[in-house]
């Protein structure tokens, strides 16, 4: 099986061949469960390293505890737009990227396919705290 091919139908595509970063992992855990080819060439991880991580693991660590707590909250339904983090590249350099995701079913699981696109630096931010708006 080559790399992609688990995720179904037009998602697949889309994941397969999308020129930004994207991602699916496990609600439960925050496990990686797969990881596209821009993700592996903008965050410098292999795929195998991802798969071995969790969502935590490409954030600085000021910003993990947010993600948790955010993490832990019901979703809404449909797509979420437009959260703003920072996330951390496996050489420590830490930048911004604007989050879209949408929950899904994956291997069974409950999870979120991801899209991160680079994004500026939050200016109007408070440089302590990550801009993740409301869920």
């Amino acid at each position: 099986m080559t790399r992609n091919q688990r995720i179904p139908g037009r998602l697949g595509e889309s994941f397969a061949h999308s020129p930004h970063p994207m991602w699916v992992f496990d609600q439960e855990t925050l496990a990686f469960l797969e990881v596209n080819d821009a993700a592996v060439r903008r965050y410098d991880y292999t795929r195998e390293e991802f798969l071995g991580m969790t969502i935590l693991d490409i954030r600085p660590v000021e910003d993990v505890q947010m993600l948790v707590n955010i993490a832990l909250r019901p979703q809404r339904k449909g797509p979420t737009h437009g959260q703003r983090w920072r996330h951390r590249r496996k050489d420590g350099r830490v930048f911004w990227v604007e989050i879209t995701r949408e929950e899904v079913r994956f291997q069974g699981r409950p999870a979120e396919v991801v899209l991160a696109i680079e994004a500026l630096p939050c200016d109007e931010c408070d440089a302590d705290q990550p801009a993740a708006f409301a869920l």
